[in-house]
């Protein structure tokens, strides 16, 4: 009797097997398999139906990683060789193509691999237990009589591959020493100039920032009492003389610029890009080089050389330059200088004018202009924009008449503003101090009260001097053989309500009001019925329908439907046994949960194929490439119909541009 533990456990083994995506088994996951496997005769048999469930999906790296567990179990156990050779033609099936019609699943590349380890597996196979096992021997014999499979080619095939990977190893070397060797030829060309330019960076730091060794201040005198040594250490909190405190300073120090030190500072500058811009690139690429070749020591000497440059910058950007007073005042008037000097001297040009300010233009009508004199008048020809006619007053398309208009609106606007700012002022002089607090408050309230749109009515609802509204009746121009019987254009009409047009307000209803009747009336856990008045639909009770007194259904179709409704329920109410206390009590005794959960709602979130299985290749999953991006942009349905369209909308276009006057195109246009 299998037991349900073990075979669960040998199952999620051989699927984590299977699905490595490895060419080499897991010798640890593969000894916890064989510990549970190994047990009996059941388990093996069992343990070789679910390997033959891996071997037949459609995935190559899936059948490799079967066929690793099958020929390690081939090795070790008698009972295994003999209930797969039982069923031997169709592991050779699934595995070297024995059946043409039955090609090996993609990836092509684990396809070939696991054709060509199966072959070298069967002749080591037959080479062990060949004499033991006849049907072995007899497959063996198929294979290579019947369907013409070399298994000394494979073998061959398989030292030619390592030795083909061995000669290109060699040529990789090959490649990677004569790059080497011209890298070490350019460190030769250019180590002198490197170094040069190091030696005079040291030399600028020197100059700009010297050091008290320069000066021999820094000289300790060997002859030094011991204990006045000891004591000065005590004063500081030292107790020994083997403590050793390093001081690391943030920068070298502060360096004002000046006319002394203004040109070492700019050949330290140039020092400084000459290393970052040519030198540490340049030596980046040699590291990148030589770090592949076997020879490490010219990659130990680059490093060092990279290190020593790298710290030439660093000590360049701790130096703190400031610029001096003095030295900006000498560079601004060099500037200027050199600036004045790179321009020539023109004499000013008699009559030269730097700006030119034109007057204002005021336009005005010819009224407001002040006539001038008879003669002038008179002698001027040509035409001018205020040179108008006497009649062009009355003219109201003429431009005379529009600005004479303008400006009498515009006088009577200014005027109006002006006697309604007075009058203002006026009352707010003549304002108690009571009434200013009250517009102060109002002010405020208005502010803050929220505003509506009105309509005409209240517009003129306080507006006691008002007329009643009129229509002027416009004519648009016909046709010139289609004129009105009447002229009316120009004739005004008055409303016929009159005043009430413009105090009245209306506001149309469509249907009518028909209240509520009925209520819910559904029966309620308290025993009575649920007074809720709503037209269709109650939101406790669903929807509403016609009851009795007692609350019950009073139509034969509302009854049905309340009785699939309870059933429905019914269905969905675990069953008795699912007592919470009682459960509680079977889980302390036998360790089982039996508890049925709800399905949890909504979509669950399907797992990936990457997501399951990280080391298998995804197969089924599209290339992302260019051409298959533009592939199904092109040749989606949706464009591919559009275009359809289009096309068809051309070519009907065409033909009935040409041949419309025949009848079959006519009518295929229809």
């Amino acid at each position: 009797m299998l037991d349900t533990k073990t075979c669960e456990c040998i199952t999620k083994l051989v699927e984590k097997l299977a699905t490595s995506g490895k060419h080499q088994i897991d010798k640890i996951v593969f000894r916890e398999f064989v510990s549970h496997a190994g047990q009996s005769e059941d388990y093996i048999k069992f343990t070789l139906e679910r390997i033959f469930q891996h071997l037949e999906q459609k995935h190559s790296e899936i059948r490799l990683g079967a066929f690793l567990i099958i020929d390690e179990l081939f090795k070790r156990s008698h009972y295994f060789r003999e209930i797969l050779l039982d069923d031997f033609h169709t592991f050779l099936e699934l595995t070297v193509e024995s059946n043409p019609s039955k090609l090996l699943p993609p990836p092509l590349p684990t396809a070939k691999i696991l054709k060509q380890n199966v072959l070298q597996a069967i002749q080591k196979w037959y080479s062990t237990f060949g004499v033991d096992h006849k049907r072995l021997a007899l497959s063996y014999n198929f294979l290579k009589n019947n369907l013409k499979v070399d298994f000394q080619d494979a073998l061959k095939r398989n030292a030619s591959e390592l030795a083909q990977e061995s000669r290109e190893r060699q040529r990789h070397a090959k490649v990677v020493e004569k790059k080497v060797q011209g890298v070490e030829a350019e460190l030769n060309d250019n180590q002198d100039e490197i170094m040069q330019v190091v030696t005079e960076m040291d030399n600028c730091f020197c100059l700009l920032i010297p050091k008290p060794s320069d000066f021999g201040e820094n000289q300790v005198d060997d002859e030094e009492d011991s204990s006045s040594e000891q004591l000065n250490l005590r004063e500081h909190g030292f107790a020994t003389t083997g403590v050793s405190i390093n001081v690391q300073r943030s920068s070298l120090g502060k360096v004002v610029v000046t006319e002394d030190n203004l040109p070492i500072i700019e050949n330290l500058k140039d020092l400084n890009a000459l290393l970052k811009n040519r030198f540490i690139p340049l030596i980046k690429k040699w590291v990148a080089i030589t770090s592949k070749a076997t020879n490490q020591t010219l990659f130990r000497k680059l490093m060092g050389l990279k290190a020593r440059l790298e710290k030439q910058v660093d000590r360049f950007n701790q130096i703190n330059v400031s610029q001096d007073d003095s030295s900006k005042k000498v560079d601004s008037s060099s500037s200027s200088n050199e600036d004045d000097s790179d321009f020539e001297d023109v004499p000013e040009k008699e009559g030269f004018e730097y700006e030119v300010v034109s007057p204002p233009v005021v336009m005005s009508p010819p009224d407001a202009q002040k006539p001038s004199t008879s003669t002038s008048s008179k002698t001027s020809t040509g035409w001018r924009l205020w040179d108008v006619q006497k009649d062009d007053v009355n003219d109201p398309t003429s431009l005379v008449a529009t600005l004479k208009s303008l400006g009498q609106k515009t006088s009577e606007e200014s005027a109006t503003i002006a006697s309604t700012s007075h009058a203002r002022r006026l009352n707010h002089s003549k304002q108690t101090p009571a009434e200013s607090d009250t517009e102060i408050r109002k002010r405020k309230l208005m502010k803050i009260a929220p505003k509506l749109p009105f309509d005409i009515d209240l517009y003129h609802w306080e507006d006691k001097d008002l007329k009643a509204p009129s229509v002027e009746i416009v004519e648009t121009d016909g046709h010139k053989f289609w004129t009105p019987s009447q002229d009316r254009g120009g004739e005004v009409i008055d409303d016929p309500n009159g005043i009430a047009s413009l105090r009245t307000r209306v506001i149309e209803f469509s249907g009518e009001f028909e209240p509520v009747k009925w209520s819910c009336r559904a029966p309620l856990p308290s025993g009575s019925l649920c007074p809720r008045k709503d037209r269709l639909k109650c939101p406790l009770h669903g929807k509403i329908i016609a009851r009795d007194d007692i609350g019950n259904p009073t139509k034969p179709e509302d009854i049905q439907a309340l009785n699939k409704e309870k059933e429905m329920m019914e269905k969905d109410k675990p069953p008795e046994w699912q007592d919470p206390q009682f459960l509680k009590e079977i889980e302390a005794a036998t360790g089982m949960d039996l508890m049925i959960r709800p399905p949890k709602k909504g979509k669950q979130k399907k797992k990936t194929f990457a997501e399951m299985y990280p080391g298998l290749t995804d197969v089924d999953r599209k290339r992302n490439t260019p051409r298959s991006r533009l592939e199904r942009k092109i040749f989606n349905k949706a464009s591919v119909k559009r275009v359809a369209e289009t096309l068809d909308e051309l070519s009907a276009k065409r033909f009935n541009d040409k041949f419309g006057d025949q009848w079959n195109y006519s009518m295929g246009n229809e």
